[in-house]
C-alpha cells in the first residue's frame, strides 16, 4: 500500500494502514518547516495537526495511548485536509473495468520510461519528443 493510497483504506483500518505507511511515525510525516509554497491555509492546517499530536516520542508508552484513542480520528482529519487542499484522498470506487484501463494505461507509460532509460533504445529525437 502507499501512503496516501486511501482509496484501498476503510475507514475501521485507517490507523493500520497509516502505521503501516508512516512506520507508526506519525510526526515523521508533518516534521519539517512547511518551506514549500502550500498556500498559507494548508500550512495553518497542517501545522494545527502537527500541534495535536502527543509531544512525546513515538516509542514512549503514552504516545501510543494516545495513538490508540485518537489515531484514527487524527488520521481522518489528515484525510480531510489533503482531499480539500490537494484533491487527493478520494474513495474512489472503480469498476473491473475501470482498473483494467488504468492498468494498461500504467503499464503502456511504464513501457515507454523504461524504454527511454534504455541506451539506444530510442533516437533522441523520439526522446525529446517524449518529454515534450
Amino acid at each position: 500500500m502507499i501512503a496516501w493510497g486511501w482509496e484501498s483504506v476503510k475507514d475501521s483500518n485507517l490507523n493500520t494502514a497509516y502505521t503501516r505507511a508512516f512506520d507508526f511515525n506519525p510526526t515523521r510525516a508533518l516534521n519539517h518547516d512547511f518551506d514549500l509554497d502550500l498556500g498559507s491555509e494548508l500550512v495553518d492546517k497542517l501545522k494545527q495537526l502537527r500541534e495535536d499530536l502527543p509531544k512525546e516520542s513515538i516509542e514512549t508508552r503514552e504516545f501510543q495511548q494516545w495513538w490508540q484513542a485518537n489515531g484514527t480520528q487524527w488520521i481522518k482529519r489528515l484525510r480531510q485536509v489533503m482531499s480539500a487542499h490537494r484533491n487527493i484522498g478520494y474513495n474512489w470506487q472503480f469498476t473491473e473495468a475501470q482498473k483494467r484501463q488504468l492498468q494498461s494505461y500504467y503499464d503502456a507509460n511504464k513501457f515507454v520510461v523504461d524504454l527511454t532509460n534504455i541506451k539506444g533504445g530510442i533516437s533522441d529525437s523520439v526522446r525529446a519528443n517524449i518529454e515534450n
